[in-house]
């Protein structure tokens, strides 16, 4: 991006900036506005030491806040960026661009990539096939500013990316060649409609393409489209690029500037030249073009020629007002740092008790802050950035230093001994740089090989996969209308008006219907809080989260030990006696997590996670673990209750639609989703749902505190937003929330739950079946009365109807209806992260977890594909993090032949590439598993049904799993046709031919053993 030059005592022409400065810009009684300082000279302009106007502060200010910025765009078509990336990007540094539109690319996938070491990054869109791609590469200046990527196919994509107060929309197009089919072309063009049409009026749009039509040299009946510079004859393919531009009020900048025929040529071959790339833009930007020509002389690319444009546009600058937040470096809790910190809090610490939980915690937590921030360190509060350069040391910054001095001192005098000194310097700099990352790269792999190094290949895989995502931060969203903000203060004001709206929303109201309330007898005496709950609960909490407001972690009351134990203690039971618990505590920083659906811009599709006091979350998990033991919920919940899973409902479920396919009988399931169902918890109905199961007074009176007078703050990419309360719903991030939720749930649905396996719930995931579609529909009403009696509300949209037709006849072929809106229909439905289908077969299960799995590998490919990497490691990789993936859910499997053969050869494919050799290669796949040490999916897959079918057999018989199972009828006969494979006969299967006895399964380390597949 290059800003205005105007040199010293010139002032930019712009109307909005000359508006500003013309009531300050005047002379001494004439009235007159002085329009450029270095051409005016008369007595009376005071003038810096440069000689430039001396302009006030005011005016200053003005000139600082709005610049006209100077854009560079190009198009060009690579052929192919195979080998070539490095050396376009080159040719963009030497030529200024700032945004390069590429076609041609020939690149499999959709992602971003950063050019390594150069500051570009870009984003490119292709299909399977090695044919057509596009992509943009932007600059280091402007790719932080992208909020938005879309692509269409492999040869339309689209970057919208904020420069200061400005939105620019860059797409890259390849249009079909003139030999493909009119088909081709007509889905080229209607997906090219579509996208320009989806970008607002008010933004700005640049099409860079290589769109395969020559327009000709005439702008006959195309004035305003066409500037009547062109080059050639225009033919049918011109006039669908003239028309299409015609429509959209667009006109194509490379016919606009009158140049010499080498600057109008895109494209040459032999004797053959043409105009086939093109520059496009709407009319109202006309004013902002400068220049548009053909760059001819590049040898990267030797038949298309590199197109540029030049762009001013008023940008008003964007003031950073990112508050930088110092913060403990906690990170240096260990070692002798940490038993230096211990023993000085141990020593000066409050240790006494106090009446009141406000100022034992304050004491405390102050006395904390000030030594951990003097024995740690506070961070500078600025954001962190990944630099090229971290494996810089003393040796090159010094020789760089060198480098820069002789070129300084060759600006100055250049006579041959300088320029002598300059040119070994810049050899020596070149061979320090060169010799330092080698060193750098050759240690951090070695590394690889330790114990430590296990942790870092995560750790750089997750850096790796950042730098292929589309837009690593959201900046920028959508109001309610629909339009971007780009503005700071917008933005964070739309984030707390959206939040405020969803937690203070009006779900508390009059029409919700309680019970009277429940006669309290257990008012007598509650125990208070013993040392050995809090050191339970202290062994529950995972560490390395992130810190609430007050900024004090977890890891730092494990440091302390014992002492810290009686001192919590303390102040718990003094919470306890008072139902007070520090205000401190009330505060919470909630953080928008992004759902991975949906428009990215649109806050509805974000989830509010708050970030809270880990003390607060110590507290709660004492008071979780005794309401634990004085209620109960039904066995339909299988969310966050010990002894149940995802893996029990899904069995049960697939055990369910086993019986009725073996039976050939119909069943009919609704999938219900609850709209915010954590978010929009009534208060009134949280109280009422504590009462009626029988919880103690005090409990319900502790717990409301922590719900009392609490605020949140959203945390933004420009900062963190004012506080606002909250007044409804339970607390998204808290330890206690999860239980509290299913005691909720358990209280309002009890009577109509019915019993296993024909109503479910997974906290608010809920899934109702009936062997009929009148009932089914009938238990959906009285579920969606019954919810939204409590202030729930059921999803019109959301909640969805699968038949399983196990009968082939036809029968009560309809509609299931909510609150009379149809309820939408479906062959399959994930549940649970498995994939459910109407026949009953596994099939979309098994294809589902392998592109889960090639989801993983392309997440971690940097890694995965790295030769410097040790092949062992990136196999435990594999074992740890790719292979799960696959294998979710494979405990309810009846597998067949065919399904362990997918499996087998996308893992295959996967460990080759590890190694990188492909099948001409001819290495054995046995060799492969060995080089890598991954045992075979398809023994994996029979210890996973094995390991499930041990934990069946040791379960009680009360437990769900064996009170949910729909056992064979006797005498029943058996319908026409060969019998489905069921997971009982796989289990059988799997037992013979490893000969395994079942009766060992009672035997957990026994049968442990038993089923264990060594990896090689």
């Amino acid at each position: 991006m290059v800003l205005n030059e105007q040199g010293p005592g010139r002032h930019p022409s712009s109307d909005a900036l000359s508006l500003d400065l013309e009531p300050v810009i005047s002379e001494q009684g004439s009235g007159r506005r002085i329009l450029s300082g270095a051409l005016h000279r008369r007595p009376g302009v005071v003038k810096n030491e440069q000689g430039s106007l001396h302009l006030p502060r005011r005016v200053r200010r003005v000139r600082k806040l709005v610049e006209p910025t100077r854009v560079r765009v190009g198009s060009w078509n690579v052929g192919s960026l195979t080998g070539k990336l490095r050396e376009i990007v080159d040719v963009a540094v030497r030529r200024r661009v700032n945004i390069l539109c590429v076609q041609e690319t020939k690149w499999k996938g959709q992602k971003a990539k950063e050019v390594e070491g150069t500051g570009f990054k870009l984003w490119y869109t292709g299909t399977a096939t090695n044919k057509n791609g596009v992509g943009v590469l932007i600059d280091k200046s402007l790719k932080d500013g992208v909020v938005d990527v879309k692509r269409v196919g492999d040869r339309i994509i689209l970057v919208k990316l904020v420069i200061g107060d400005l939105v620019l929309n860059v797409i890259s197009a390849y249009a079909p060649q003139v030999g493909l089919n009119e088909n081709s072309k007509r889905e080229f063009w209607e997906g090219l409609e579509d996208m320009v049409s989806s970008v607002p009026v008010g933004e700005k749009l640049f099409i860079g393409g290589d769109l395969n039509g020559h327009v000709g040299t005439s702008s006959t009946s195309f004035e305003g489209v066409h500037g009547g510079f062109g080059f050639g004859t225009r033919n049918q393919e011109g006039e669908e690029i003239l028309n299409f531009a015609l429509a959209y009020d667009m006109f194509i900048a490379n016919t606009f500037f009158k140049k010499r025929q080498s600057h109008l040529v895109t494209f040459s071959s032999g004797q053959h030249t043409s105009q086939i790339d093109f520059v496009l833009l709407r009319k109202e930007d006309r004013h902002a073009c400068l220049d548009c020509k053909v760059i001819p002389g590049e040898c990267v690319v030797t038949q298309h020629k590199l197109v540029v444009a030049d762009f001013r546009f008023k940008i008003r600058l964007q003031r950073n007002k990112h508050s930088k937040v110092t913060r403990t470096k906690w990170w240096k809790l260990k070692g002798d740092v940490a038993q230096t910190f211990k023993k000085r809090v141990i020593e000066e610490g409050p240790w006494a008790g106090e009446e009141d939980a406000n100022i034992m915690w304050r004491k405390m937590a102050t006395c904390i802050r000030k030594i951990a921030s003097e024995e740690f360190g506070l961070s500078q509060g600025n954001r962190r950035e990944v630099k090229d350069t971290w494996w810089w040391n003393e040796d090159v910054q010094k020789a760089i230093k060198e480098k820069k001095d002789c070129y300084k001192r060759l600006h100055h005098d250049k006579c041959a001994e300088n320029i002598e000194k300059y040119r070994i310097a810049k050899k020596s700099a070149k061979r320090a740089v060169s010799r330092a990352r080698g060193q750098a790269y050759d240690d951090l792999y070695q590394r690889l090989d330790t114990k430590q190094g296990e942790k870092d290949i995560y750790r750089m895989a997750k850096i790796r996969e950042r730098k292929t995502r589309d837009v690593n931060q959201v900046k920028c969203i959508k109001d309610e209308a629909n339009q971007l903000l780009v503005k700071s203060e917008e933005i964070k004001n739309r984030w707390k008006e959206y939040f405020n709206k969803l937690f203070n929303g009006g779900n508390e109201s009059a029409t919700i219907e309680l019970d009277e309330p429940f006669d309290d007898n257990n008012r007598g005496f509650v125990r208070r809080i013993q040392e050995y709950e809090v050191k339970e609960a202290l062994k529950r909490m995972k560490v390395g989260k992130a810190m609430g407001p007050d900024g004090i972690p977890i890891e730092v009351w494990r440091c302390l030990g014992d002492i810290a134990i009686v001192w919590l203690t303390k102040l718990f039971n003094t919470i306890f006696r008072a139902n007070r618990m520090p205000d401190e505590w009330r505060r919470s920083t909630l953080v928008p997590i992004f759902k991975n659906k949906g428009d990215v811009q649109s806050c509805t599709n974000y989830r509010g996670i708050k970030l809270m006091s880990h003390t607060m979350k110590l507290w709660e998990r004492v008071i979780e673990h005794r309401l634990r033991k004085m209620t109960s919920v039904t066995q339909n919940q299988f969310g966050f209750m010990p002894g149940r899973s995802t893996m029990e409902a899904i069995f049960l479920l697939r055990q369910l639609m086993e019986r009725f396919r073996e039976q050939k009988k119909d069943l009919h399931m609704v999938f219900i989703d609850l709209e915010k169902a954590y978010d929009k918890v009534p208060r009134s109905v949280m109280w009422w749902a504590l009462e009626k199961h029988k919880v103690a007074t005090k409990y319900i009176n502790l717990i409301k505190d922590m719900y009392t007078n609490v605020v949140t703050s959203v945390r933004t990419s420009d900062g963190d937003t004012d506080d606002f309360p909250i007044n409804i719903g339970l607390h998204q991030g808290s330890a206690l929330s999860p239980y509290l939720f299913a005691l909720v749930i358990d209280e309002v649905t009890r009577d109509i739950q019915g019993v296993l396996p024909w109503c479910m719930l997974f906290a608010d995931d809920v899934v109702l079946i009936e062997e009929s579609r009148s009932g089914v529909s009938q238990k959906l009403e009285l579920w969606r009365q019954t919810l939204e009696a409590k202030g729930f509300r059921l999803s019109r949209s959301k909640t969805e109807y699968m038949k399983c037709d196990f009968s082939a006849m036809g029968y009560e072929d309809g509609d299931v209806s909510l609150d009379g809106q149809v309820v939408p229909k479906k062959d399959t439905f994930r549940y649970l992260g498995s994939m459910l289908q109407k026949e009953g077969d596994i099939d979309e299960d098994v294809s589902h977890r392998i592109k889960a799995g090639w989801l993983k590998w392309r997440q971690a490919a940097g890694v995965l594909c790295d030769h410097r990497v040790p092949r062992k490691l990136k196999g435990k990789f594999y074992r740890t993090t790719i292979r799960p993936a696959m294998l979710y859910g494979a405990e309810c499997w009846p597998t067949k032949r065919r399904h362990v053969q997918q499996l087998s050869v996308a893992e295959m494919r996967m460990l080759r590439w590890i190694c990188g050799h492909t099948r001409r290669d001819r290495v054995r796949n046995d060799d492969i598993r060995e080089r890598v040490g991954v045992a075979p999916i398809e023994e994996k897959l029979m210890q996973h049904r094995l390991r499930w079918f041990g934990h069946i057999q040791r379960r009680p018989e009360e437990a769900p799993v064996h009170i949910g199972i729909i056992r064979r009828p006797e005498n029943v006969k058996r319908g026409r046709g060969r019998p489905t494979l069921t997971w009982t006969e796989a289990v059988k299967r799997d037992l013979k031919e490893w000969n395994i006895d079942k009766e060992l399964a009672a035997d957990r380390k026994g049968w442990k053993c038993a089923i264990h597949v060594p990896e090689p």
